[in-house]
């Protein structure tokens, strides 16, 4: 369900006033990858997860609210949140 779901999908769409449309706004593309840990996670990335959070926000520079409400799902849907939260 979290890897697929469209209902779940829909909540992490760049709409209007959306976590994701905020995050895509951000200036700073390390800025946005810190930010959505914050807001899924409750904490800031280690280094390796600001590396690899910075490069696939930056491989859809044209699309950075999609691609923010992308890395929100992904940090949703894996094992840190599904365990701690």
């Amino acid at each position: 369900m979290l890897a697929n779901s469209e209902s779940l999908a829909a909540l992490f769409t760049a709409e209007p006033n959306t976590a994701a449309e905020r995050l895509g706004q951000m200036p700073k593309v390390q800025d946005r990858v810190r930010e959505a840990f914050y807001l899924a996670l409750g904490r800031q990335p280690d280094a390796r997860e600001l590396t690899e959070g910075t490069k696939f926000l930056q491989t859809k520079p044209n699309a950075s609210g999609a691609a923010a409400g992308e890395l929100l799902w992904a940090l949703v849907a894996g094992p840190e949140f599904l365990t701690n939260h």
